[in-house]
């Protein structure tokens, strides 16, 4: 996924994250993201794929 478009999901909530102080940096959680992917289904992952590569 590109960059820009993790940040933009981060912002509107997601994708688990956590904003740091001064509100311009995430962290993100390693357990958290996982579970966040295996509840996508499997074709919305292929389709955000495709998105950001081309």
């Amino acid at each position: 996924m590109n960059l820009d478009y993790v940040r933009k999901m981060s912002r509107q909530g997601k994708i688990p994250a956590h904003k740091m102080p001064g509100g311009r940096a995430f962290r993100y959680l390693k357990d958290e993201v996982v579970e966040w992917l295996r509840g996508l289904p499997a074709h919305e992952t292929e389709v955000e794929e495709q998105a950001s590569s081309g």
